[in-house]
């Protein structure tokens, strides 16, 4: 079983690199593009938690995700504008996740059998690193997992002109992610603050037909998550 929407290609978040920066270069240097994506990627990996918004534009239709994401656990509300909806509760330092969905969403974002849908629809069903669908449903709900597993920027390119984000001076990052079996080529813009303590603010792709945008608000959030009182295996 695998986490399916026809044909959507995905573009979570993260940055990779390879030397962590924490500190920007003076104001008499400017700062290159390397330099602050990878202090926006540990600074967002030691932040402690996050909430995002990412919005999923394809083929008509528009896949929302609201997502509360800490150091060790997450939770997801997915819906999509066809009346399919998820949710997911993630517990990395327990290895247990928890999956819950309405009839449609079962069937076309995780992928469940007509019949398992209708069955499942509704209930809470628990899952353990050993099932097959573990990392297609705890993906992205862990800090470590979100910032720095799927954003990969090739060739970044810094614009110096300041711009205005979300109420936040910030930094455009413009690049691209290369091609793969399941999706085209995108074209990237991140944006980070301009601030000492530097942090993504928000995240746009597109490709052929597609379009992605998520955004960052509440860093350092409190985050609680409690299990479900009743579940059942994941099928």
């Amino acid at each position: 079983m695998t986490k399916s929407l026809v044909r959507v290609v995905v573009f979570v978040i993260g940055i990779s690199a390879s030397t962590l920066v924490t500190i920007l270069p003076t104001e008499a240097s400017t700062p290159s593009a390397e330099s602050l994506l990878a202090s926006a990627l540990h600074n967002a990996e030691t932040s402690g938690a996050v909430h995002e918004v990412t919005d999923t534009k394809l083929d008509g239709e528009t896949l929302t995700m609201i997502n509360d994401i800490g150091t060790n656990e997450g939770r997801q509300i997915i819906t999509i504008s066809s009346g399919a909806s998820t949710e997911v509760i993630a517990f990395d330092s327990m290895k247990k996740a928890y999956t819950e969905g309405n009839e449609l969403g079962l069937k076309t974002y995780f992928g469940f059998p007509a019949t398992d849908a209708v069955k499942y629809a509704g209930k809470w069903m628990e899952s353990v690193p050993s099932d097959q669908a573990w990392s297609n449903i705890t993906g992205s709900t862990t800090l470590k997992s979100d910032f720095e597993t799927n954003l990969k920027i090739q060739r970044p390119i810094l614009s110096n002109k300041l711009v205005t984000i979300n109420g936040a001076r910030a930094y455009a990052i413009t690049g691209i992610e290369a091609a793969t079996a399941n999706s085209p080529a995108a074209t990237i813009t991140v944006y980070v603050s301009d601030a000492a303590k530097v942090l993504p603010i928000r995240f746009n792709a597109t490709a052929k037909g597609e379009s992605v945008t998520a955004n960052w608000s509440k860093w350092g959030e409190s985050l609680t998550l409690k299990a479900p009182s009743k579940s059942v295996p994941l099928p």
